[in-house]
């Protein structure tokens, strides 16, 4: 089976796909209409738990996650599953939290980790900024 990269995908007309974890629903549910609204395909997910298999199943262009969830350390326990993982090892992390700090303090490492900081609150410019320098356009 031919891997398929994000820029062949663009020429197929294949939707890029976009899972959103995070523990707040009003959250989920904004991420999805704008995520939508830029012709992404989206998947929410609210549980941490379940986000790896998940992430796993769906294999997503991109996971946009929260650090914070039921525990503080649950986003970073799913970023180091997918690191450690072959088939989840280049999917690119978008990682939110309204943590100023600790993100500062992290972002270098995992930078390391191909994942990206956007700290909350955000506007959606440079959401939708961040993710096109991620993964481009849908």
């Amino acid at each position: 089976m031919a891997v398929t990269s994000p820029s062949q995908k663009r020429v197929g007309m294949v939707p890029q796909k976009i899972m959103v974890v995070n523990d707040d629903t009003q959250f989920l549910r904004m991420m999805d209409l704008i995520l939508s609204e830029s012709e992404y395909e989206v998947k929410t997910l609210f549980e941490a738990g379940p986000a790896f298999e998940q992430i796993c199943a769906w294999m997503p262009d991109l996971v946009i996650m929260d650090v914070r969830m039921a525990t503080p350390e649950d986003g970073l326990d799913i970023i180091e599953m997918m690191r450690l993982s072959s088939p989840t090892v280049e999917i690119p992390v978008i990682v939110c939290s309204a943590d100023h700090d600790r993100m500062r303090g992290m972002e270098e490492h995992l930078r390391t980790e191909n994942c990206w900081v956007l700290l909350k609150p955000f506007n959606l410019n440079t959401l939708n900024s961040l993710v096109h320098e991620v993964i481009g356009p849908a």
